[in-house]
């Protein structure tokens, strides 16, 4: 069952003019127990009394303090508003977690592909993170696609390319919208880049997050290279 919380921010590190990411110390009933790949509910009361509910999935491993989220701002939500323009350092709001199914299921198969888009890059950070903190990471095949609109805006680039430099770890950023020709890396929609890269899907579980769109095409395009639908776990926001 869900508790109660209150998220207190100890950093706000901008990423991007659009993107922060927020350190947050969770103080509540007892310390929080997660499944990586899971979110929390944010409820912030409106100046007329209403309360607003937004769910944001945990982008740091359940054994990791402070919870870290990676938000984009939404020009007029309500709590993006909140978060990037009057939330400081120091400052709070409550919470409710943790929340949804979205999680890596045991056993874990010999290969794993990870898919995701913009912001939808915080429950497979968080699997990321917690397959190579437990050492369970250096067993498996372990493959990324990161889809982004610009190269300047890659969320994480620095530590996914540390992570392949010291572990068995494939990383394939992709560009939708390239801003120069200075960028030589893949170009295109993460889906695409599934259809080129996973040549063999024996032995393997693919979790994705991003557009319905997005997770539709990249299902579609992974069970016809015969992925078993049950190898197929998709979070949609």
């Amino acid at each position: 069952m869900p508790d109660n919380y209150t998220a207190v921010a100890t950093k706000i590190i901008p990423v991007t003019p659009e993107v922060s990411r927020f350190l947050l110390k969770l103080e509540g009933p007892k310390p929080l127990s997660f499944k990586a790949g899971q979110f929390l509910m944010i409820d912030l009361t409106q100046p007329d009394g209403t309360i607003v509910h937004r769910a944001y999935s945990v982008a740091s491993a359940p054994d990791e303090q402070p919870v870290e989220l990676i938000v984009e701002h939404v020009e007029g939500g309500r709590v993006t508003s909140f978060l990037f323009h009057e939330l400081k350092e120091g400052g709070s709001f409550p919470v409710r977690a943790p929340f949804g199914p979205f999680s890596m299921r045991e056993p874990l198969p010999p290969k794993l592909l990870f898919v995701a888009t913009g912001t939808g890059i915080a429950p497979i950070r968080s699997m990321i993170r917690s397959l190579y903190r437990s050492g369970e990471g250096k067993k498996h095949q372990v493959t990324l696609i990161l889809g982004i609109r610009y190269e300047d805006q890659i969320l994480y680039d620095d530590e996914w390319k540390a992570l392949a430099a010291a572990n068995d770890f494939i990383y394939i950023p992709t560009i939708s919208r390239p801003r120069t020709p200075a960028w030589k890396g893949e170009v295109g929609y993460v889906q695409a880049k599934a259809e080129k890269y996973v040549t063999d899907p024996a032995g393997l579980a693919a979790y994705a997050c991003g557009s319905r769109a997005m997770t539709t095409d990249l299902g579609g395009v992974l069970t016809a290279k015969g992925l078993a639908k049950d190898g197929l776990h998709f979070e949609v926001w």
